[in-house]
């Protein structure tokens, strides 16, 4: 088999895996979560975050980091029910709810 072919080969595989990477990277920023991109520093305490979500009728009950931008918080809604909500620690914005 003459070297063009395998070049030409190769060259379509790279462009394949990279449209693949580009739009996996478009996709996951088009639904990732808007979370604070603030230092830790500048963060709200978890009880100002419990004041500010109570003031939207949920209650905390439990809150753990999800990951380096985001708060993961176990709450009861108006209704008693638990809810899981994803919030914005600089702002104590809900970025997603979800039942639990």
């Amino acid at each position: 088999m003459p070297n063009w072919i395998n070049r030409q080969r190769v060259g379509a595989m790279l462009a394949a895996g990279f449209a693949v990477v580009v739009t996996a990277h478009v996709v996951t920023a088009a639904f990732a979560p808007s979370c604070a991109s603030q230092p830790r520093s500048s963060w709200l305490s978890s009880y100002e975050i419990g004041l500010r979500l109570q003031q939207r009728g949920y209650e905390m009950v439990r809150l753990k980091m999800g990951d380096d931008r985001c708060v993961d918080i176990v709450a009861r809604d108006k209704k008693g029910q638990f809810v899981d909500l994803l919030v914005n620690p600089f702002n104590a914005e809900i970025v997603r709810v979800g039942g639990k």
